[in-house]
């Protein structure tokens, strides 16, 4: 929702400097505005895993998992920028792995909790990935080009919330009514018309949903 608001206010700004100021060349707005999309797609993406792996992933994970995005940038600009980093920066994201080694493992061990589920928390760290990527592609796409700060801003913006609408497109099915209740209260209805989940995730079931949790029940 955050980039929306970025809209109105970045493309006022980058309206107000073509009318008065020759900050914006035509060169720059020459720039292929693909390479915005595909920018704004990775950073969309980052935030949808964020968002779907941030439901049973504690907010301590989340802080934590987040340094991944640091050893990823660093494997990627290896093998796309081929980048030379020294032996302290490779130490550096060991340290930064093995982190998120001690975040990861006993959640598997242990078999995750209502706080931290091993999937979500596997979703949250892949949402590093996109990011990682994301930083890289700017590095290739951008290379020696100067844009304009206000420009940029407005048109990665403009990517992300056409890669967010296009993937709305794809949506579930239409939910007519909600019911609140048990898993049996929900197994009493038609398997067909039933549609279960937990949280913001949606599970489908070919029949009645078979655990005991409350869980929420739509009917389509």
């Amino acid at each position: 929702m955050s980039t929306f608001v970025y809209l109105p206010i970045f493309f006022g700004i980058v309206a107000w400097e073509f009318k008065f100021t020759s900050y914006i060349t035509p060169e720059m707005t020459a720039f292929p505005k693909r390479k915005f999309l595909f920018m704004g797609l990775f950073d969309a993406l980052s935030g949808i895993c964020m968002l779907f792996g941030g439901i049973h992933t504690s907010g301590s994970f989340q802080a934590l998992l987040l340094n991944a995005v640091i050893p990823f940038t660093m494997a990627m600009s290896i093998i796309f920028l081929k980048t030379k980093y020294l032996k302290t920066q490779y130490a550096g994201a060991l340290v930064i792995m093995a982190g998120v080694a001690v975040v990861i493992v006993p959640t598997i061990v242990n078999g995750g909790s209502s706080d931290n589920s091993v999937v979500f928390n596997l979703i949250f760290l892949l949402s590093t990935l996109p990011q990682a990527f994301s930083s890289i592609y700017k590095e290739l796409a951008f290379g020696d080009i100067d844009l304009d700060v206000n420009y940029l801003v407005s048109q990665r913006a403009a990517g992300i919330d056409f890669s967010r609408l296009a993937r709305s497109g794809h949506r579930s099915p239409r939910v007519d009514s909600v019911l609140h209740g048990s898993a049996s209260q929900c197994g009493a209805l038609p398997p067909h018309r039933v549609r279960a989940w937990t949280g913001s995730l949606f599970i489908d079931h070919g029949g009645a949903p078979s655990h005991r949790r409350l869980c929420h029940c739509g009917v389509v």
